[in-house]
């Protein structure tokens, strides 16, 4: 699967086109070496990898986003990387009882559940 991301630019507040990115370094090759500046916030976006899965509604899961479990649990999840075990996981933000759990991200899990914002933008009730 070839990567797609999305980007948030900070200083406007708003998802930005990936052209419109600008590296904040004077080369490629010193981009080829910084790959760490994605999350940098010097540089002005934070870059958010889509899963590769959907939620309920068939639309594209990105680091990032919060999700219901309308089925099951009634619980929220955020989208975050868990280096430790390579992959995305679904880390429990609500209610407070489940707070720090979390679980792996996969089709099985996500066809309970409902995007219902991002870290950046409001939630939808």
């Amino acid at each position: 699967m070839k990567p797609i991301f999305r980007a948030w630019k900070i200083s406007q507040g708003r998802w930005t086109k990936w052209g419109e990115i600008e590296m904040g370094y004077d080369n490629h090759e010193k981009f080829n070496r910084f790959y760490p500046w994605w999350n940098d916030t010097r540089v002005g976006y934070h870059i958010m990898q889509f899963t590769g899965l959907k939620d309920k509604n068939g639309k594209d899961v990105y680091e990032g986003d919060i999700l219901h479990d309308l089925k099951f649990t009634e619980q929220t999840f955020e989208v975050k990387w868990d280096d430790d075990g390579a992959g995305f996981v679904l880390y429990c933000i609500t209610p407070e009882n489940c707070k720090g759990h979390s679980e792996d991200c996969n089709d099985l899990i996500l066809k309970s559940m409902e995007i219902v914002g991002n870290i950046y933008e409001k939630q939808t009730d």
